[in-house]
């Protein structure tokens, strides 16, 4: 009888016309209307895909002062989407690669953010709902466009989401489950067929969960892989990086391996790992960085913030199996969405901090 219906329901996915010009008019108008849209407005789009008429569209409402971020996983979807602002003389339009776990958006910095037609698709969608909400500003709208199929309403999450569709019944759960408070509904939004329509929800943070603050705030822009070019003390080197969050996201896990060819100022070589673990300590309210170096060293590092908030400084506080007095910090500086740079500085006891290598860093992923 199962398999009946699922097949009953794709045949009826199969029948489902594509909405007409006046059908996505209406829809994109009703949506625009929800996000609050207006000159000045700062939106993201998440999972922009190839469709890129509603966010070309809304770049020109929130215009002048406004802005809109398309975030895609594929490289390829962000080149279309270049071409075609280019194409409409849009400058208030960006494009940037998001994670499985992790849009990349910048904290605070949203009056709106929209994912239509693609939450049903999202991995680890706890992950993705706490990084958005923390990209929101205060009072910030996430609206999300999804479908729902009338004969699978009461069907599991993973037999939903395999045929595209996901129950507001279950989306406004995990809603629920991070924070957020479903504070407007349109139900239906458009109509596919009789099985299948969209419905929208908008959703706030509850003043509870918007009242605590981000400790990872300072290191959420590390997340990710990336590729590195060294320079120091021992000569040129490439490195390569990822930041990845772990065990219930409770650590920022750090994987690093540089490697550097043999050369005058180092003739033998060498290839330097280390693996690292991020904490936040609660009782100091600061972040502890603790590297495993495979040389033996074991450093730990407390983190302070800089003024402009665009970098973070790691202190040393312990350095073990190497002799006493020795100082190390690391400084990490965003110097744009997808680079930033890396400098580390060595003491030996009773002296001042010399520069030992600096990494310039692009991302891959």
């Amino acid at each position: 009888m199962h398999r009946l219906l699922t097949a009953a329901v794709m045949l009826a996915s199969l029948q489902a016309q594509p909405p007409n010009e006046a059908q996505l008019a209406k829809l994109y108008s009703q949506i625009d209307e929800v996000l609050g849209l207006q000159p000045g407005a700062t939106v993201a789009d998440i999972g922009t895909g190839f469709a890129v008429d509603h966010a070309l569209s809304m770049a020109e409402k929130v215009a002048p002062g406004g802005k809109v971020v398309c975030v895609d996983v594929k490289e390829s979807v962000l080149s279309k989407i270049k071409d075609q602002t280019a194409a409409r003389h849009l400058t208030n339009l960006e494009v940037l690669l998001g994670g499985e776990d992790d849009p990349r958006l910048p904290v605070r910095s949203f009056d709106a953010i929209l994912i239509s037609n693609t939450y049903h698709e999202f991995t680890q969608p706890a992950a993705m709902l706490k990084r958005l909400s923390a990209a929101l500003k205060p009072g910030g709208k996430l609206v999300i466009v999804e479908n729902v199929s009338i004969a699978q309403r009461e069907a599991s999450r993973t037999e939903q989401t395999k045929l595209h569709d996901l129950a507001p019944e279950l989306l406004e759960r995990e809603l629920a489950a991070e924070g957020l408070e479903v504070k407007q509904r349109i139900e239906p939004i458009l109509v596919e067929n009789s099985d299948r329509s969209r419905y929208l929800f908008a959703a706030e943070l509850k003043a509870q969960a918007r009242s605590a603050p981000d400790v990872w705030q300072p290191v959420r822009f590390l997340i990710g892989a990336w590729a590195g070019e060294v320079s120091g003390q021992p000569g040129a080197g490439k490195s390569q990086r990822e930041y990845r969050f772990v065990l219930n996201d409770k650590y920022l896990e750090v994987r690093n391996k540089s490697v550097y060819p043999p050369q005058p100022k180092n003739p033998k070589g060498e290839v330097h790992e280390d693996w690292g673990m991020i904490s936040y300590d609660r009782s100091r309210t600061v972040l502890v960085l603790r590297q495993f170096h495979v040389e033996g060293y074991i450093n730990q590092f407390v983190g302070e913030v800089g003024l402009d908030r665009a970098a973070i400084r790691f202190q040393s506080e312990t350095i073990e199996n190497i002799p006493a007095g020795y100082r190390a910090r690391e400084t990490y500086t965003s110097t744009g969405p997808d680079e930033f740079l890396e400098r580390f500085e060595l003491a030996e006891p009773g002296k001042e901090f010399e520069l030992y290598s600096e990494t310039r860093f692009k991302r891959k992923r």
